[in-house]
This record gives structure tokens, sequence and C-alpha cells, in this order.
């Protein structure tokens, strides 16, 4: 089988929605598909869903043994993250209020069938602010230490975002995001945070205080850091999360009215119309018209704007040829990582942010100190 160039995604997605397929494929696309997947943090999950259909069996040996590997290093992923939510527990335990865990850590705590062999890279939680300083203290005090120290990173993550700066530990090199609210308070959408907080959903047969956001939040969060935030490093990964969540949530009365509801009262309605547009026509989720309709007509882009974002977005959803450079896609990333700041801070405040960084030394380098 043999593909065009813009055709590698679009076949790998395929395969994701039909893995009956791969099996009964040339080797040269399996070896390409194993490849894309790799790439994407997906060849467990594609290994998993011929699993599920108990097709793995059928898979050429080779094939078979790289889903295998996937797998492994899956199972060191989870392991790891139930780890070092203990010990963030452990580490916060004198410390007031909830810890809600956010993205993968909430995905696979919560036993949610669609995350089952995700990777992860960090835990992000959410905490209520006046926290802050208690949890950071106890995150230290047990071997975390603080990525970005330079004075103005201390600042520009205190004053202007919704979290503090990363916490890595000195030990085990894990980081820990302790976020204040899910968009920066500087922003132009201000989801309320205690909100969050107070309709968290606790995690069963846990007494130490562990939650998830409710099913509502918990999409809207996948989509405001995906469309809002501007987060596309593992676009194709994270809308995969937004499928399985509508796919499941979705099964309870009156989802989709809630969703639509929560999204007005949050200031979300944006982030979630891109997401709920990129879902249907990218992965075929099934989501009631009316309600896309609805959150077009609420606070939908206009017909140009609309194309525009669908154009550049699907460039970055759409996974490209892991040896070949795309340079559209590297254009729709820049742009689309303009707007990102550009709807998280106020002009001024972004002019001034933007020619500090410029004028700095290795800006992208991380420091970690004791």
């Amino acid at each position: 089988m043999s593909f065009s160039r813009q055709s590698y995604g679009q076949e790998f997605i395929r395969f994701l929605k039909h893995p009956e397929q791969l099996p009964n494929a040339s080797p040269e696309t399996q070896d390409l598909m194993v490849r894309i997947a790799r790439r994407q943090g997906l060849l467990a999950r594609l290994g998993d869903e011929l699993r599920k259909r108990k097709l793995l069996d059928t898979c050429p040996p080779r094939l078979k043994r790289q889903f295998e590997g996937a797998f492994a290093i899956a199972q060191v992923h989870a392991r790891m993250l139930r780890w070092e939510v203990n010990r963030i527990q452990r580490a916060t335990q004198d410390c007031p209020g909830p810890l809600v865990l956010l993205k993968g850590a909430a995905y696979l705590l919560g036993g949610h069938d669609w995350a089952r062999e995700r990777l992860v890279s960090d835990v992000d939680i959410l905490v209520d602010r006046s926290c802050l300083p208690c949890i950071e203290k106890g995150l230290k005090e047990h071997g975390w230490e603080a990525i970005k120290l330079d004075e103005y990173d201390q600042r520009y993550y205190r004053d202007w975002m919704h979290e503090i700066p990363p916490l890595r530990h000195s030990y085990r090199a894990t980081e820990v995001d302790v976020h204040h609210n899910i968009l920066p308070p500087t922003g132009r959408r201000r989801p309320d945070p205690q909100r969050l907080l107070k309709d968290a959903t606790p995690l069963p047969g846990d007494e130490l205080r562990l939650a998830t956001l409710c099913p509502a939040d918990m999409v809207l969060h996948n989509t405001a850091h995906l469309f809002q935030d501007g987060d596309f490093r593992s676009g194709l990964r994270q809308l995969l999360d937004l499928d399985g969540m509508l796919t499941t949530f979705s099964k309870a009365d009156g989802f989709w009215e809630n969703l639509r509801d929560r999204s007005q009262d949050m200031d979300l309605v944006r982030p979630l119309y891109y997401g709920l547009l990129m879902a249907s026509r990218i992965l075929q989720t099934p989501i009631p018209p009316k309600i896309i309709e609805d959150m077009n007509q609420i606070s939908g882009p206009n017909p140009l704007l609309r194309a525009v974002m669908v154009h550049l977005m699907g460039q970055l959803l759409i996974p490209t040829h892991p040896d070949k450079t795309n340079r559209t896609a590297a254009m729709a990333g820049w742009l689309l990582y303009l707007r990102s700041h550009w709807l998280r801070m106020p002009p001024l405040l972004l002019a001034r942010h933007l020619w500090i960084k410029g004028r700095r030394k290795n800006p992208g380098k991380r420091q970690t100190t004791v």
C-alpha cells in the first residue's frame, strides 16, 4: 500500500479506529504505522485496540513484539504515576483541601478504559490557591525542587500563570505541576477555580482527599488546554482522550446539555466548540449535531476564522510522516503558538514578556538547584 504525503496521518487514524485491518496490511505499512504510533506516544494504545478485540495474536511476531514492549513501558508509567501520587499525598498530608488530579493522572487513576495504556510524563494537580504555600512547602521538604528559579520566571509563574513553577524530585527526576486554575488569570477566559474544586469527584475508596474534575469539567479542561492554551505537542493523544471522555460520559442522561451549560458558566464555550468540531471531523466522535450548532450560536467564530482554525488545527492534530519535514505543519504550529500567547496575556503585558524573553540568553534552558 502506498500513501500520498497528506494521507499518512489519516491512515494511522483509520487503523486506530479499525485496528482489525492492521494485521493484514503490508509489512511496510505496519512498520510506518508503528513508527507514527511511537512518535505520537500511542503505540500501546494501538496495541490495546487490537488486544481488546482479541486480535493481538493475529499480528506477525515482529509486530506483536513491538506492542508487547509498548505495553511494558505503559505499565512502568502507570506504576510510576501511582507511586508519585502516593508520595505527593504523603508530602502534603498536613495541607487542607482536596488534591484534584488532572489530565493523565486523572484518567489513569480514575480507571477510565480509554486511558488504560496511556503514557504520562508528569503529575498535574489542582488545589485551592490559599493552599499553595503549604503544598509547595510540603513538596520541597520531601525532595522536590523548583525547576525555574530565575527572578523573572518566578514572577511570571506566580503573578501571571495558573500554576507555580514546576517542581522536580531531586532523586526520581519526576515532575509535579501544581495548579490553582486551569487557565492563566491574565487570559481572555477565566474559569472559576472554586467551582472546579467544589464539584470535583472524589476517587472511590480514597480516604486521602484525592479527586478528579467532574465529567463536564474534565472535558472542558481538555479542550481549554488544547484549543485555548494551545499545547499541541501531543495533540492527537489529547484529541483521543476527548473522544474517550465524550463516548464514555455521554452514556449518562443529560450529559450533553449539562456540558453545554457548564461551558457557558465557565466561559469556555469557544474552546469546547473547537474540540467538538475537531473530534467529530477527525475521529468521527458521535456528537449530536445540535450540540455543536448550539456552541456555534453561543460563541462560535465567523465562517472565515472557523475555516482558518480548522485548517491550522488539522495540520497539528493529524500526524505527519516521522521522517519528513512538514513546513505547513511547522507554520501552523507557529501561528497557533502566537495565538495562544495572544489569548494568555493582555497586549502590553505580552509585548513586555516577549521583549524580556527575547533578550535573555538560552531562554529555553531550565535550571535546577537545591
